[in-house]
């Protein structure tokens, strides 16, 4: 058996927030045994290499797989995080009228 983390399901907000759902699987040669869901948010201007070392920490200290094959969530994120994006997000944090 073996204890898999894949990306399932990327979602970006019209802040340009992207919200992932991982899905945490056990498999048996080709049979999944069980599954569960982990989750993560990148705020624009996050950055991403930082969070996923502290997603896949976290992952591993919950006795999970890491999750390695993360090449479409890093394209996802870096589109969504447009310098207007991170600006505007930015003033919405700290209460700025956008």
């Amino acid at each position: 058996m073996e204890r898999v983390t894949r990306v399932n399901q990327i979602e970006v907000t019209a802040s340009g927030v992207v919200q992932v759902r991982f899905e945490k699987v056990v498999v048996d040669g080709d049979r999944v045994i069980a599954s569960a869901w982990h989750r993560t948010v990148f705020e624009p201007g996050t950055d991403f290499e930082s969070q996923m070392e502290l997603v896949n920490a976290n992952l591993v200290t919950l006795g999970e797989a890491p999750c390695e094959d993360v090449e479409a969530l890093r394209s996802h994120v870096s589109l969504a995080h447009t310098p207007e994006r991170i600006e505007a997000f930015a003033k919405q944090k700290s209460g700025e009228t956008v």
